[in-house]
């Protein structure tokens, strides 16, 4: 936040189409897959969380969320910042690099 135009101010710095965590998880396990690490990839069905939402708090606020698009944009970066987004794809493979490198995530955990 270097340039003088962005003091006091917020900006969302997202890629546009937004993905879906499915397809994150695709380029994840396309990633990272092949080194022992396991990505799930499935979607877990409405009624299985609707159940598991009746004992668990944590999944009973995801599923207010279960199938709602989020939509974002980030031209006031691009129009305010001149801001350039990396493509989604690469910004997804760039943070589970640094995932493993930093040891947040561990290599062989099932």
């Amino acid at each position: 936040m270097q340039t003088p135009a962005a003091a006091g101010n917020r900006y969302i710095l997202a890629t546009e189409p937004s993905l879906w965590m499915g397809e994150i998880a695709e380029i994840l396990a396309a990633e990272v897959g092949g080194r022992g690490i396991r990505v799930p990839t499935r979607t877990l069905p409405y009624w299985l969380m609707w159940l598991n939402a009746r004992v668990d708090p944590a999944i009973r606020l995801a599923l207010t969320y279960y199938d709602v698009p989020v939509l974002v944009t980030a031209h006031k970066a691009k129009q305010e910042l001149g801001w350039k987004p990396r493509p989604a794809d690469d910004t997804v493979r760039a943070a589970a690099e640094s995932l493993l490198a930093y040891a947040v995530v561990h290599r062989g955990r099932a």
